[in-house]
């Protein structure tokens, strides 16, 4: 059990027994953890953290600023930004560092995203974040990606119905 005063909870371990999840500080504001081989660290006040892979690359949701899906790496945060809507989270990110999740839309939809640093300069630039499209409905969100780019996740249908999709980045 990994002790800490606060209200915490774990949401995932990597292989070097690395736990990454969230921390309530006082007054209730939620704070991203890795808590390395079990041990408390701090990422920020403000982050939720949803997935690392093996190179100790996070993932979560920065909420204290921007409301946005942040890529956490080398002590530093990353913001992934959006597909023209206010909001994004970003759920995964397999060992190549391509990140997956959901973002708003100009349009006011949830879209599900594939995201990597395609020119490898370290910031998010136009056109890194690609918008996975749905299955005719106005809402997808991706939650997983594996080592060979595959990606899983739901999609509504023009009809409102709900369904599991995989695709390829």
């Amino acid at each position: 059990m990994l002790n800490s005063p606060r209200t915490s909870f774990a949401r995932a371990i990597d292989d070097a027994d690395d736990v990454i999840g969230t921390e309530t500080v006082p007054p209730l504001a939620a704070a991203g953890h890795l808590w390395p081989g079990g041990m408390p660290g701090g990422i920020g006040v403000g982050a939720s953290v949803t997935a690392i892979n093996a190179t100790g690359q996070m993932v979560g949701t920065d909420s204290s600023t921007s409301g946005r899906g942040i890529l956490y790496e080398a002590g530093a945060t990353r913001d992934l930004g959006t597909l023209g809507g206010p909001n994004s989270q970003a759920l995964d990110i397999n060992d190549s560092g391509e990140v997956v999740g959901w973002s708003d839309t100009a349009a006011n939809q949830r879209h599900a995203f594939s995201w990597r640093d395609t020119n490898g300069n370290g910031a998010s630039d136009p056109g890194e974040m690609v918008d996975l499209g749905g299955l005719g409905g106005d809402q997808s969100v991706a939650y997983g990606i594996n080592a060979a780019g595959q990606i899983v996740g739901t999609a509504t249908t023009a009809t409102f119905a709900s369904h599991a999709f995989r695709t390829t980045s």
